[in-house]
């Protein structure tokens, strides 16, 4: 009887757990205006932002929650300035308006929060993101038909630790003691949704570090429709066999072309020609 009473509890406490925890995704999501008369409605999934609860270690702070600490993460790279002081006034007015009371402006606690935050599930729900808002793009933002998709890599400094050196070692050409680690990154990008659908992060220097090798990583992220487009770094045939060999469906043979300065890549069917076409669309 005991044991049937415990087990009833635990039911009882797990549905409350799971209906706070739905009425809090639904609180978070209506703070983006993510209603559904708006362009790209429910951009954010609620899967995505359930994986980052779960996944958030020491989640009993009062102020600083996974949900608080996302959205204050979210207006800070959205902001002006980017600070952590103007994340934590975002946090501290939405607390006022809801008759909460006041915390510190002191950054200290929510910069601990945010590097809680789970770094696998902050990825996966932001290249989730960037893929719907891809894929929900309207016929009016497309290319003659195609999905276009822009790649391309860049360069960033980090703080000098011992754990950055390790992994993303900094220039050879710099002496010890007067560099920064250095990553390089290959995003790709939706040309009318302005989001990132994937990347790929590396040490700025070394083997299988360049641009070509960390896109080859993501072929496998572009689908039917899309229309690839790069500079002159990425190599014609060996951008063509890359992402032949990488083609996660068969039919879709991706033909390559240098037309003006841009390598245009077009997905085809198995019964579309093989000869490529941009000079068409280009003149």
């Amino acid at each position: 009887m005991i044991n049937a009473f415990i087990i009833l509890y635990e039911a009882l406490i797990m549905s409350i757990i799971k209906k706070t925890i739905k009425q809090q995704i639904e609180k978070f999501k209506k703070s983006f205006f993510q209603s559904p008369n708006l362009p790209f409605s429910n951009f954010l999934a609620d899967d995505d932002i359930a994986d980052i609860i779960e996944h958030t270690p020491h989640k009993r702070n009062t102020v600083f929650t996974p949900l608080v600490t996302l959205k204050a993460f979210i207006f800070q790279v959205l902001g002006d300035d980017g600070s952590c002081k103007q994340a934590v006034a975002s946090v501290l007015a939405d607390r006022v308006c809801d008759g909460k009371a006041a915390i510190s402006v002191n950054s200290g606690p929510y910069c601990k929060a945010r590097q809680r935050l789970p770094l696998v599930q902050m990825k996966a729900a932001a290249t989730n993101t960037g893929s719907r808002l891809h894929q929900q793009s309207t016929e009016k933002l497309k290319w003659f038909g195609y999905n276009v998709v822009l790649v391309d890599g860049f360069t960033v400094q980090m703080p000098d630790t011992p754990e950055n050196q390790a992994v993303f070692p900094q220039p050879s050409h710099q002496k010890p003691g007067l560099g920064f680690p250095m990553a390089r990154i290959v995003t790709l990008t939706s040309l009318a949704a302005g989001s990132v659908i994937n990347y790929n992060l590396g040490p700025y220097q070394g083997k299988q570090t360049g641009e070509t090798s960390l896109f080859s990583q993501l072929i496998n992220c572009l689908s039917l429709g899309d229309l690839l487009m790069a500079d002159r770094y990425y190599s014609p045939f060996a951008l063509c066999s890359t992402t032949i060999l990488n083609s996660p469906k068969p039919h879709m043979r991706p033909p390559i072309q240098a037309c003006s300065g841009w390598l245009v890549a077009q997905p085809l069917t198995a019964t579309t020609s093989a000869v490529p076409r941009c000079q068409q669309h280009l003149g």
